[in-house]
């Protein structure tokens, strides 16, 4: 076996008469470089696409609850714009996007029929009309 000691081939262990290498100035010091970006980190750079997705899931199943549903609808909203502009993970976020709204717009449609259905037909009428009979 032969040792290279950078600039030719020699004897198998580096000879002892031989001045070890100079050390390198400062200036071509490398340093190590960080990997990641300051907008994400390794733990938890989906966090708002998760919470968006679960969010939009729940608001999903109780869309048809007036107002809860649209509170939770628009809140799955607006976590998935904020994760789609982070750059988190794409599909989690549109899929919560999706689901928050369907889950809003449907507890908005339920909200206005129950209001129009309080309105309109009050607790204790019937809605039908009943004719009284006079007797002569």
């Amino acid at each position: 076996m032969q040792w290279w000691d950078g600039t030719r081939w020699g004897d198998p262990a580096p000879q002892a008469s031989q001045p070890a290498a100079p050390a390198l100035p400062a200036q071509y010091v490398q340093h190590p470089v960080a990997t990641s970006s300051p907008t994400t980190s390794a733990s938890g750079s989906n966090g708002l696409a998760i919470t968006a997705l679960i969010i939009g899931i729940v608001a999903f199943f109780i869309g048809w609850i007036p107002v809860l549903g649209l509170l939770l609808g628009v809140a799955a909203t607006v976590l998935a714009i904020l994760a789609i502009t982070r750059i988190q993970s794409k599909a989690m976020s549109v899929v919560g996007l999706v689901l928050g709204v369907l889950a809003a717009a449907t507890s908005l449609v339920v909200t206005v029929a129950f209001t129009l259905g309080m309105t309109l037909f009050p607790a204790g009428s019937s809605g039908c009309r009943q004719q009284r009979r006079v007797h002569q």
